[in-house]
């Protein structure tokens, strides 16, 4: 969009003394000062044409479109034409255009009253969960993990199941102690003699049995026994059962 530019000073014209040939107006002067006119005009918008179809859009005193100006938006977030106010219609916001989530997090609200929705952990969602008590309607399973033998390193992580099965191979001289146990949880050992038997386990320190005495392993070869045993994180201790020999 161009400006007018003045192409021949003409009040310096004047000032000349009668018989300077540079005070005469020649024709090619006017020429290009109309020339001149005649591009600034071509190139400026006519007023009749704001806010016209094809035309240019008006501002408000604060400089901004006017309402009236705005067409009907459509897609997730709509408006209506010659408005601007807008509106996320039900069900039309998809997961994929939500904030990308932390791992192994899950969207909830752990606060206690209405907020913001949270990624919570899996920690934070068993502590939700628990905090009421949870009911769980129908059949709920423990997928089984096999322990890892080792004569003193056998490790159980109760993060990762509440039952386990183990295999005997030889004595274990250290059952070290669990991992990751959650008050008042409880695990199922399946303990399972090899083909040779009579298989010892020397049980943690802070395995607690009902009279005090030790639960001993059946001897005979492929036996099997299930060791069950309840945490208690305020004496730091596992109350522990063994039920022997099952067929």
């Amino acid at each position: 969009m161009s400006d007018y530019s003045v192409a021949t000073n003409f009040a310096a014209k004047d000032s000349l003394p009668s018989g300077n040939a540079s005070k005469a107006v020649l024709g090619a002067d006017i020429s290009a000062e109309l020339a001149a006119i005649a591009t600034m005009s071509s190139t400026k918008e006519d007023k009749v044409n704001k806010n016209a179809n094809s035309g240019y859009a008006g501002l408000d005193a604060s400089a901004r479109l006017t309402a009236a100006l705005f067409p009907a938006f459509t897609g997730d977030v709509t408006t209506t034409a010659g408005g601007i106010a807008t509106t996320i219609g039900a069900a039309t916001v998809t997961l994929a255009k939500m904030a990308n989530l932390a791992a192994n997090s899950i969207i909830g609200n752990n606060t206690g009253s209405p907020a913001v929705p949270l990624a919570l952990t899996g920690a934070q969602v068993l502590a939700l969960l628990s905090s009421g008590g949870m009911s769980v309607p129908g059949g709920a399973f423990t997928p089984n993990v096999a322990l890892t033998f080792n004569t003193t390193t056998t490790a159980v992580n109760c993060a990762l199941s509440n039952v386990f099965t183990l295999a005997m191979t030889a004595n274990i001289t250290a059952f070290p102690n669990f991992t990751n146990p959650g008050d008042g949880q409880t695990i199922v050992i399946f303990i399972t003699q090899d083909g040779t038997g009579n298989r010892t386990i020397t049980w943690p320190a802070n395995f607690k049995w009902a009279g005090g005495t030790p639960g001993v392993l059946s001897t005979a070869a492929s036996a099997v026994d299930m060791l069950g045993a309840t945490y208690r994180s305020a004496t730091s201790s596992w109350h522990a059962t063994l039920n022997k020999a099952y067929a």
